[in-house]
């Protein structure tokens, strides 16, 4: 029985695991911070330092009906953010809500 119970938690856990943030605002925008390495090489990026890009997450961002790639930060109570245009800035996380993977 202890087995089973064991098994059930780590499929529980498996199916749910913490895959990243998102921010919707009520204009439709979309902010969706991955838990994943940051790989984009667009715009901004292209000259981007391995060793600064390693520190980095990746995002996607629907803006004005506009779809860009980024990368963010966690700054603790807040997440900087910059897309593959340059544009940036910071959010606090209390914007957000958790997502979990499926």
């Amino acid at each position: 029985m202890f087995k089973q119970f064991i098994v059930a938690c780590l499929i529980f856990m498996s199916t749910n695991a913490f895959a990243g943030w998102i921010m919707k605002d009520e204009k439709g925008n979309v902010v969706h911070l991955h838990d994943s390495p940051c790989k984009t090489t667009k715009g901004v990026f292209a000259e981007m330092p391995v060793e600064l890009r390693a520190q980095a997450k990746s995002a996607t961002i629907l803006w004005n009906k506009k779809r860009y790639e980024g990368c963010w930060v966690d700054q603790g109570d807040r997440f900087a953010i910059v897309d593959e245009s340059g544009d940036g800035g910071v959010l606090p996380k209390a914007v957000f809500k958790e997502e979990l993977g499926v």
